[in-house]
C-alpha cells in the first residue's frame, strides 16, 4: 500500500482527499493534498469539500468515489465524519 502524504504541508492522506484532488485539480495527478489544502486553493471551506465527498459517494455519479447506502458513514478526516446536507452551487 502506498504512504500518501499532502504535498503541501506532509499530513497522511485519505482515499477520498486522493479522489477530490483528481475530480477537482487534474485527473492523472501522482501527488495529491488533504483537504484543507485544497480548500485553502480553491477557496472554499473544508465543509464545503466535505459535502462535495458525501454528495459523490451518495449519488454515484463519479467512479473515484465508491457508491453509499443511505445507512453507511463514512470518515473523510482524521478525526471528524461527514456532515449531512445538500451540495452547494459554490463548489
Amino acid at each position: 500500500m502506498f504512504d500518501n502524504r499532502c504535498m503541501k504541508c506532509g499530513v497522511r492522506l485519505k482515499s477520498d482527499e486522493i479522489a477530490l484532488y483528481r475530480k477537482l485539480i487534474y485527473r492523472g495527478a501522482q501527488s495529491y493534498s488533504c483537504l484543507d489544502c485544497q480548500a485553502k486553493y480553491l477557496n472554499v471551506t473544508r465543509e464545503d469539500l466535505e459535502k462535495l465527498i458525501e454528495y459523490y459517494h451518495r449519488s454515484g455519479v463519479c467512479s473515484l468515489f465508491a457508491k453509499w447506502d443511505d445507512e453507511e458513514k463514512k470518515e473523510i478526516s482524521h478525526d471528524e465524519t461527514n456532515r449531512t446536507g445538500q451540495l452547494s452551487a459554490a463548489v
